[in-house]
């Protein structure tokens, strides 16, 4: 017999599912469950399967730190149905680690009573749980537990992969109990050091946070907190309060941590410190190595203190000179940066801050000389007073030169380490109204190399040409001092006119006259030397003797004149 559907058994069937069901919440939610029937009747679907409630309330564990808070629940709601002892001998027993998850417990005494994946630290004091490099974590997770729980970072073994990873617990402070547990994450690796050393950074401060300043202070003065070529400094009050490391320094101020040549790397930290945090580069002594690198800082100002930590790299050395002397002189103006001009100034105009042969020299925005280490009566002087042998001009070429991305200059100055003059490869950078410069020396062509003397000598000539130009130019070598014994330079202009020569009876001489004295016209092989510079050899007095002798110039066109020197035998 077919039943016959009504309106009316629709209705009751509705009302029937209803009364099981309970009452409908708003569109979308679901009011609170109904009471369960007998057994084997409809009812709520948690009464009828309570494994299948109970799989659909637990997080997913691609969702770790839901996932973590789910472990922690099921432990406290174990403790809460069986009792201590039952929850202490699941906890302890192998077969509670779910993964990478294991539930630890400490007691209101915070000793160590669950730890499944370490059961030698069951019975220890929070103390005694430490991470790699003595970390202290046991002490750190139990002073941040709360009843509402806590999160808290920090590098562990991990039980999966059994290597030291980052990780991350919650704790609940229930009952007198800690509960915890927490999930893993590779972390930056060394390989990144400037990531690795943001989070060596960051674990300070959450320590810091934790255990309070003294613990956090006392723990990175311990030699164990050093990893490797990392270390924490602290610095508060003005004085340095951790730095493992060179442990003399704690207690002084920042003034007195110094790197090599007594750069003041400690005062430029403090000043750059922010909230944010900020890198500083400097050189100092790396522990792992020994030796003096260039070391990378990353510094956190927190709750009125200074974190820090850093990597170091060779950086480029003194066999390197170009690298070398750039990099040198980037330190000076990040030391600008930090501490300001006039610390910067005074640093540099100390004998400490000369490198052998590299120092810096500083000018203002009036090309007046600020800082000069290696002579001092340059300072306050204008740029025209810092002149090489034979009074060439290279205070005002430097500062001509100089720009924001930085010129190279090549004259003859004094080295400081070897007290010769020799040639000097300056680079200059223009910077927030400043010259910052500094350079390396090299011994260059000597005198008894006559042709490669002679040929530097008009490369002097022609990069003062560039520097500052043709009128200063011709002006300096339009003087007795720029005579260099036998060595001269002359300048003809583009209608062959000589425009520079210290001797005035050439100047603006006719071109035609151009014969020496066995009458050998000498002008066209002269005027015609090409950009990549000509030869040219006639008879004419030595300035240097009186004498007549044979003469070989060199002359190069560059720019539409003629620069020319020579030597005689």
């Amino acid at each position: 017999m077919r039943a016959v559907i009504t309106a009316a058994s629709i209705i009751a069937l509705a009302l029937a599912l209803v009364a099981c069901r309970g009452d409908a919440g708003p569109a979308g939610e679901q009011g609170p469950p109904g009471p369960a029937g007998p057994a084997g009747s409809a009812g709520d679907a948690a009464s009828l399967d309570p494994a299948a409630a109970q799989a659909a309330a637990v997080p997913p564990r691609w969702d770790p730190a839901e996932y973590t808070k789910h472990v922690v629940r099921a432990a406290i709601s174990r403790y809460d149905s069986e009792g201590l002892d039952a929850t202490l001998a699941h906890y302890n027993a192998a077969g509670s680690i779910d993964g990478q998850w294991y539930v630890f417990i400490f007691d209101q005494d915070d000793t160590m009573l669950a730890h499944a994946a370490n059961p030698a630290l069951v019975g220890r004091p929070s103390s005694e749980v430490v991470g790699p490099g003595g970390y202290p974590t046991g002490e750190a997770v139990v002073a941040v537990a709360d009843e509402d729980g806590e999160w808290f970072s920090y590098t562990f073994i991990n039980p999966v992969s059994s290597a030291v990873e980052a990780k991350h617990s919650w704790m609940v402070e229930y009952d007198g109990l800690t509960f915890g547990s927490g999930w893993y994450e590779q972390g930056p690796g060394k390989s990144d050091p400037s990531a690795y050393t943001r989070a060596f950074v960051e674990r300070a401060i959450a320590l810091y946070d934790a255990v309070g300043r003294e613990r956090a202070v006392a723990y990175y003065n311990t030699p164990e907190s050093v990893d490797g070529q990392w270390y924490v400094f602290i610095h508060g009050g003005g004085n340095l309060l951790a730095h493992a490391t060179v442990p003399d320094l704690v207690g002084r101020p920042a003034s007195e941590a110094v790197g090599p040549h007594s750069y003041p790397a400690g005062e430029a930290l403090a000043a750059v410190a922010d909230e944010d945090g900020e890198w500083f580069s400097y050189a100092y002594t790396n522990p792992a190595s020994g030796a003096a690198e260039a070391k990378h800082s990353w510094v956190v100002e927190y709750d009125g203190l200074i974190f820090g930590s850093g990597w170091y790299e060779q950086g480029p050395r003194q066999s390197a000179p170009s690298a070398y002397t750039q990099a040198f002189v980037e330190r000076a103006i990040a030391l600008h940066d930090a501490v300001g001009r006039e610390r910067t100034v005074a640093y540099y105009n100390t004998a400490e801050s000369v490198d052998g042969q590299w120092y810096v020299f500083i000018l203002d925005q009036d090309d007046t000389m600020l800082a000069h280490a290696a002579n001092p009566a340059l300072v306050g002087r204008p740029a025209s007073a810092a002149v090489g042998p034979h009074n060439y001009p290279a205070g005002e070429a430097v500062v001509a030169v100089a720009d924001g991305d930085g010129e190279w200059f090549s004259y003859t100055f004094i080295n400081p380490a070897s007290g010769a003059a020799e040639t000097k490869h300056s680079w200059m950078v223009a910077y927030d109204g400043l010259t910052f410069g500094s350079g390396w020396h090299e011994r260059g062509p000597a005198k008894s190399d006559a042709p490669a003397y002679t040929q530097a000598f008009v490369e002097r000539a022609i990069a003062l040409y560039e520097a500052v130009g043709r009128e200063r130019t011709v002006a300096y070598y339009n003087t007795p001092e720029s005579v260099d014994g036998q060595w001269y330079v002359f300048v003809i202009d583009e209608d062959g006119y000589t425009i520079a020569h210290h001797n005035p009876a050439f100047r603006g001489r006719d071109p035609s006259l151009r014969v020496d004295s066995t009458g050998h016209f000498y002008g066209d092989d002269l005027l015609g030397a090409p950009e990549s510079g000509r030869w040219v050899d006639y008879v004419l007095i030595n300035p240097e003797t009186g004498d007549e002798r044979q003469k070989h110039t060199w002359a190069v066109r560059y720019d539409g004149l003629l620069f020319a020197s020579g030597w005689y035998e």
